[in-house]
């Protein structure tokens, strides 16, 4: 049976355990207070806490967006965008050509910079990031699809005309 100080000794070995460390897991030998374990434990909680903000987080207008708002703020959050852009539910819909990209990890496999992912590698999106890209297509379809609508009843084009003001004309 493995007892800690074999353990210990293996790892000096594989030159995993630091050199100048003494092979010991006393907090004392090691010249370690309870502050000093308490504050590295909380440092790894804020880390793993921005990890997974990170995990959550999409770039609306190149600003960033936690899902853990929910699907609501996220509609909101898009139906702002698109109001500060009009121009976008106009701009007539242009195919491009696919590009072929690595896709092994580690190779670089990027999306393009400021769009959705924020520049991360598509295998780097966290489910829920998927989940309100998916939903963000939808709001957008929606919308675009809704502005067409707009435009056609507020023209005639459909064989009537709606007021402006959404108002009915028997006031």
């Amino acid at each position: 049976m493995l007892t800690l100080q074999d353990v210990l000794r293996w790892l000096q070995k594989l030159g995993v355990w630091p050199a100048d460390m003494l092979p010991t897991d006393d907090a004392a030998t090691l010249g370690l207070t309870d502050d000093d374990l308490d504050r590295q434990k909380a440092e790894e909680r804020q880390q793993r806490a921005e990890r997974e903000r990170q995990r959550r987080t999409v770039n609306i207008d190149d600003k960033p967006f936690d899902l853990n708002d929910g699907f609501a703020s996220l509609r909101a959050a898009l139906d702002d965008a698109l109001d500060r852009t009009p121009e976008f539910l106009t701009t007539p819909r242009k195919f491009t050509g696919l590009q072929e990209i690595d896709s092994r990890p580690g190779r670089g496999a990027r999306t393009s910079g400021g769009g959705f992912g924020g520049g991360r590698s598509t295998s780097e999106l966290s489910s829920l990031q998927k989940l309100g890209g998916g939903f963000r297509r939808r709001v957008v379809r929606v919308s675009v699809a809704g502005a067409a609508l707009r435009r056609r009843l507020h023209s005639g084009v459909l064989g009537f005309e709606v007021p402006r003001a959404g108002l009915s004309r028997h006031r």
